[in-house]
């Protein structure tokens, strides 16, 4: 093994986020935020703390420093991808690559070993949202034929896919985005595994509108019970969408993706950059009481930008405990308005409390 292969693999450096409640007190933190939601009342607090530089134990990959921090070789990313390309997949791309090292890193935690993991359901759902959408169906194909524990999951695979339609002409959202050959074709070859919006862009919010209602009902919300069981996803990849500003986007995603995941299952997303603190906290502390285990990780494939922070940063939240249909409601609500430049104080600022 090369050296760049031995630090594709080496354990990814992460941050803890502060660990959410359980049993009744979950159910008592999901009715207040629906309560402050519907009220409209905003936080005070406009630099939330979100747990991310909290002491860790001895030993974790973050205990020695407050802050996300990595020694960064300039030429590292590069040969990464290099290495993978001649290896096995010589379509890969540095995000395919990022994704692919993400997920292999935490396979074990998201396959589950319980009666909710998709080891013991007869399929295995995943769902890819947003620009890099198809990137991390490619990614997570080559994981599961690539890894032989994780063969038996290839075989009963289904997936499901919403990103910007690279066929549509442009509109006033601006052109679309220009998918590499391979990731062109899965699209055209698969599209009724794709979600399609009335105006066929494919994308989950335009400068005006969120389409996340239109998105759960073709996923199968509203349906009976057992056919919705069976279309939720036990993994969601995503990344930031086409067509929403960065500092809405990830929140966007965010709460997308709740509607979309069964219990027990898990989200890895790309977070925006730059994104602020305020959105990072509302991120944090969502996440660190919906999911088990949540935190921020960070690739070997990832730069620092001229900002001093990282270009490739994961939110990585396993092991959904499930929201109420109220709070989904709510939520869904706040984002839609704030998309549509009707919300008042931002979404954020009410999570901030909590």
């Amino acid at each position: 093994m090369s050296e760049q292969e031995a630090d594709l693999w080496e354990p990814l450096p992460s941050l803890q986020l502060h660990p959410g409640g359980a049993g009744s007190q979950a159910s008592e933190w999901q009715d207040e935020l629906v309560g402050r939601l519907r009220a409209g009342r905003a936080s005070t607090c406009t630099r939330p703390d979100t747990g991310l530089c909290q002491a860790r134990p001895a030993g974790h990959p973050s205990a020695s420093s407050t802050c996300p921090t990595r020694d960064h070789r300039p030429t590292l990313p590069d040969a990464i991808v290099a290495e993978v390309r001649r290896c096995f997949a010589p379509e890969a791309s540095k995000q395919w690559c990022s994704i692919y090292v993400v997920l292999r890193a935490h396979s074990e935690k998201w396959t589950g070993a319980g009666v909710r993991g998709p080891c013991s359901d007869r399929n295995f759902c995943s769902l890819h949202m947003g620009s890099e959408a198809a990137a991390s169906i490619l990614a997570l194909s080559h994981l599961l034929i690539a890894e032989k524990r994780l063969q038996q999951l290839r075989q009963k695979w289904r997936w499901r896919g919403v990103s910007e339609n690279p066929h549509y002409e442009a509109g006033d959202d601006g052109p679309p985005q220009v998918w590499p050959s391979l990731e062109e074709a899965l699209y055209s070859n698969f599209e009724a595994n794709w979600f399609r919006t009335e105006d066929d862009t494919g994308r989950l919010a335009s400068s005006t509108a969120w389409q996340g209602k239109q998105f759960w009902q073709w996923l199968g919300l509203g349906r009976p019970t057992a056919e919705v069981a069976q279309r939720l996803a036990h993994l969601v990849v995503a990344s930031p969408p086409p067509g929403a500003a960065s500092e809405s986007g990830a929140l966007l995603t965010f709460v997308t993706a709740l509607g979309a995941l069964r219990v027990g299952g898990s989200l890895f997303q790309r977070l925006h950059r730059p994104f602020s603190e305020p959105h990072l906290g509302a991120l944090a502390l969502l996440s660190s009481r919906l999911f088990e285990d949540a935190q921020l990780v960070m690739p070997s494939l990832s730069r620092a930008n001229a900002g001093g922070g990282l270009e490739d940063v994961y939110l990585v939240a396993l092991k959904y405990r499930g929201a109420q249909p109220t709070l989904l409601q709510a939520l869904a609500t706040a984002v839609s308005r704030q998309v549509s430049g009707r919300q008042g104080p931002e979404l954020q600022n009410w999570a901030s409390e909590l």
